[in-house]
């Protein structure tokens, strides 16, 4: 009897020791589907994992009724296997309707994940099944219908997209639909996206989405763009709002030139740099005898911003007159705008500037240019600016600010050309030296120091970061799967959502340069 239970005890042990043990691996979580408690989380690990071995048991999972078939179609999305795309297809309910019981609820969620396995599969034969779900009761399902005919690429949901994109009764389905535009990247789609840079319906407006999008489709859009510019384009001209009035002057020369900006269409530099001479010069005319639209100077920063992406020797001459007036609202856009082109030569006027007044925030922004411009040799002549002073802004305040914007300045004079030394400062304790380093690395433009910009842009200033963004722009062969994970992350932090939305556009336009 006891030998019996010596080799019972001993073939238990050996079947216990035989169990997974590796959460990494997909047996692991297979293992755990049997137990309810369990199967949820263990059906998403498998999605993250990515198994295919998985696929037989999560379309078991799809087909079997309970709370566990969202997760499970979107887990099957996830393995990158085309031949689950079938079983998806055949799981969709189309007889689900609106309902807030768990049972409604569920069978929506699975829908949306559906459609959302389905863009990640690129399934572009199941657009016709897709297709009867974008007029589903439910918003959720709606949106996960629009997204997925944006990611499966098949150009007969391109005319759906449009029609959405301009006229649902939903705004924010509008803005989905134009981001899937941008996704499809389907040439027919170009003349709504232009459109929906200047359509609003009260409180809401749907630019920075199609500007997006635009970027994302690259340089197919610039003769569209340029026709557009020049009023020449009539879905444009006649728009109108709910209180009768028109676009405002110089709001399509400032849309479109953000567009054109981004993509560094210099057959467009011409005419950007015409709109902003003839905005600019408006602006300063202004009087009270002469009311000015409101647009006008939104349209002025906008051109300001988008020559400075251009980059060109042409867009520094127009932008450097616009950098050098006292106006705040159109300074600090500029300096900005100099700072990205990193031409070095504007440093000199930029400091002579600062003895003609302006108020306290402008003045910090043209220090702020000079020292992120600037070089070692500017220091005895950006230290006399301390001197200055006015009733605007007092001399000691003076001398206080251009204290605190110095050390770039003087980080440059130790560092001079040498890349390393500015890889170094990346880990300076001070938030300015970080800022330079972030700056003077871009100015290179060279692939090999995108890591240590990735660097710079996961700074815990914001200041560091953005420099880190802008300055990644001037790297043209990025590596996208080291910046999507940066994007996704910083997603759910509020605060870095200046940041996120120049990444999310620099990574655009990466998109379209391999398109092209």
């Amino acid at each position: 009897m006891r030998n019996w239970l010596i080799v019972a005890f001993a073939v238990s042990s050996l079947f216990a020791c035989s169990k997974p043990t590796d959460p990494a691996k997909a047996d692991y979580w297979l293992d755990k589907l049997e137990n309810k408690h369990e199967r949820v989380d263990a059906i998403k690990e498998l999605g993250k994992i990515g198994d295919k071995v998985a696929a037989p048991e999560l379309v078991k999972l799809l087909n079997t009724e309970g709370d566990w078939q969202p997760e499970a179609a979107y887990s099957l999305g996830q393995l990158n296997d085309p031949s689950v795309i079938p079983d998806l297809v055949k799981a969709i309910d189309y007889s689900v309707g609106p309902g807030n019981d768990k049972k409604t609820r569920t069978r929506n969620r699975t829908n949306a994940n559906i459609c959302k396995a389905l863009g990640m599969l690129k399934a572009k034969d199941a657009a016709k099944d897709i297709l009867k779900l974008k007029d589903s009761s439910e918003p959720t399902v709606r949106e996960a219908a629009i997204r997925g005919l944006g990611q499966i690429n098949n150009p007969d949901a391109t005319p759906v997209l449009m029609d959405i994109a301009l006229n649902d009764r939903e705004p924010y389905l509008r803005k989905v639909a134009i981001e899937a535009l941008g996704d499809m990247a389907d040439p027919r789609g170009i003349p709504t996206l232009v459109k929906a840079l200047f359509v609003e319906v009260p409180g809401i407006s749907f630019y920075n989405e199609a500007r997006l999008s635009l970027i994302q489709m690259g340089l197919a859009t610039v003769p569209a763009l340029v026709s557009t510019m020049k009023h020449e384009n009539k879905e444009v001209e006649k728009i109108t709002f709910s209180d009768g009035r028109g676009l405002g002057e110089g709001t399509v020369e400032g849309k479109t030139s953000s567009v054109l900006g981004y993509l560094k269409a210099k057959e467009a530099e011409g005419m950007m740099v015409e709109a902003l001479e003839k905005l600019w010069k408006q602006f300063k005319a202004r009087d009270d005898s002469k009311p000015l639209f409101a647009s006008v100077p939104g349209a002025i920063i906008e051109i300001t911003y988008a020559l400075g992406n251009l980059g060109t020797p042409a867009a520094v001459k127009a932008v450097l007159p616009v950098a050098l007036d006292p106006e705040q609202v159109t300074r600090v856009p500029a300096t900005e705008a100099l700072t990205q082109i990193g031409d070095r030569s504007v440093v000199k006027p930029l400091m002579e500037s600062l003895k003609k007044g302006g108020s306290l925030d402008a003045r910090r922004a043209v220090l702020v240019a000079v020292t992120r411009l600037g070089e070692g040799d500017d220091l005895e002549a950006y230290d006399a600016l301390g001197k200055l002073g006015d009733k605007d802004v007092p001399r000691e305040y003076m001398a206080q600010m251009v204290g605190e914007e110095r050390a770039r300045l003087v980080a440059a004079k130790t560092c001079k050309k040498d890349v390393t030394c500015w890889r170094q400062m990346l880990t300076d304790p001070d938030a300015r030296v970080r800022d330079k380093a972030a700056w003077e690395l871009g100015w290179i433009g060279a692939k090999e120091v995108l890591d240590d910009l990735l660097k710079a842009a996961k700074d815990a200033d914001p200041t560091v970061r953005m420099a880190g963004v802008l300055s990644m722009r001037r790297v043209n062969d990025a590596d996208l799967t080291k910046l999507w994970p940066l994007y996704e992350e910083w997603t759910k932090k509020l605060d870095y959502q200046g940041a996120n939305l120049e990444l999310r556009r620099y990574i655009a336009f990466l998109q379209s340069q391999k398109k092209k």
